[in-house]
């Protein structure tokens, strides 16, 4: 049995399912057992994933003041060696 969609690779010529749309199917029929699996590996993947980005963004927002301060020190210690402009008579 073939079925044809207009594409014809959603099911295999001798009629075993493979494809997409088949692999569609066939997950969507999964066990309960399998589906938990599958949403406690992905609820722990979202875990890390949330966790990197804020250990990202913390750090960066960290690396970020403390670059801002170095520069506001710099320019203060950098004020004494810079020549004051003569005002023209």
């Amino acid at each position: 049995m073939e079925i044809s969609f207009g594409a014809g690779h959603f099911a295999a010529a001798d009629g075993g399912a493979s494809g997409p749309l088949h692999t569609a199917i066939r997950h969507h029929h999964r066990s309960p057992t399998a589906q938990t699996a599958q949403t406690a590996q992905t609820w722990c993947l979202t875990l890390l994933t949330n966790s990197v980005v804020t250990w990202t963004t913390e750090y960066y927002g960290l690396a970020i003041a403390q670059m801002h301060a170095e520069a506001a020190q710099s320019t203060t210690n950098s004020s004494h060696t810079t020549p004051r402009p003569t005002a023209r008579t």
